[in-house]
């Protein structure tokens, strides 16, 4: 699965998240204590899910960073070493892809 792919995917956890950010501070959903801890314990599980999401759309912007620059920076004579870099930085970003 591409990180595009997966970013878009995302998108509906930020819109639920955003949902249950509003709902909390309803004052009816405060008094109905059933409900609050419910829509409470859901935004805890999903701001875990946003941050990671965050994590990858950064690391992705910085890979296509790094791609760009490489590109058009390097020259045939620092091939392998540019290689080398770029997989350096692949394993270094997405420290969302170790867990």
């Amino acid at each position: 699965m591409s990180e595009n792919s997966l970013i878009e995917k995302l998108g509906a956890f930020y819109v639920r998240f955003q949902e249950i950010g509003q709902l909390i501070t309803d004052p009816e959903v405060i008094q109905d204590m059933g409900r609050f801890v419910k829509l409470n314990k859901e935004y805890r599980e999903l701001e875990e899910v946003t941050t990671a999401g965050d994590q990858l759309k950064a690391a992705v912007k910085a890979m296509a960073e790094a791609r760009r620059y490489w590109k058009r920076k390097a020259t045939r004579s620092c091939g392998k070493w540019r290689r080398r870099k770029l997989r350096s930085w692949r394993r270094g970003f997405p420290s969302w892809r170790r867990k």
